[in-house]
């Protein structure tokens, strides 16, 4: 005789407290992890019967993957738009040579928890360098570095880094802002 589940709730590990219901459809479990509780430690229990017996099954959630990361971008070579002719470029002037680095640290909390990269506007070195994007990771060290090409209309460089595992989604995006008087870099992350 097969075991029915028929009630999931998730918890936090530490403070022993139901933090929400999960739907139980047999074989798999669904629910929305709250705001606030992606990093914490957590278990669903799931309650079940299997002929007069009942028990409780406990099953670890990983937390959301974190993402730390820092970059420096050297912005050489300014090039003015100096163009006269009538099918010249709108840019404002550029930076011909950008050389980017950064030291990102990935930790998914999970062996099976995976990454990926994409440039939005303009392009950077492989963020993660030597990473099959689709293979699993638990953590990494990551240095990239060499040129990077902007949208000198936009004058902007955007690159984001997302990954996931059983526990959630950690998003970071980063945005550099360069004109001729200023470079600017910022991040925002994200967990879904």
């Amino acid at each position: 005789m097969q075991a029915q589940c028929h009630q999931a709730s998730l918890y936090n590990d530490i403070t022993n407290s139901k933090v929400a219901d999960f739907t139980v459809s047999f074989p798999a479990v669904y629910g929305n992890i709250p705001t606030g509780f992606a990093q914490a430690e957590k278990s669903i229990r799931l309650s079940c019967t299997q002929g007069n017996d009942t028990f409780i099954v406990h099953h670890k959630v990983p937390a959301a993957p974190t993402i730390t990361w820092s970059s420096d971008v050297i912005a050489s070579d300014w090039a003015d738009n100096s163009c006269v002719r009538r099918d010249c470029p709108t840019y404002p002037g550029y930076f011909s040579d950008l050389q980017y680095s950064a030291q990102i640290l990935v930790n998914n909390n999970a062996d099976d928890g995976t990454c990926s990269t994409i440039n939005h506007v303009g392009q950077t070195p492989d963020l993660l360098p030597d990473y099959l994007h689709s293979t699993p990771i638990q953590s990494n060290h990551f240095s990239p570095s060499g040129k990077a090409i902007y949208d000198a209309n936009g004058e902007y460089l955007v690159t984001r880094i997302v990954c996931k595992n059983a526990g959630g989604t950690r998003v970071g995006v980063e945005v550099w802002d360069f004109n001729q008087r200023n470079t600017q870099r910022e991040v925002f992350f994200h967990t879904l």
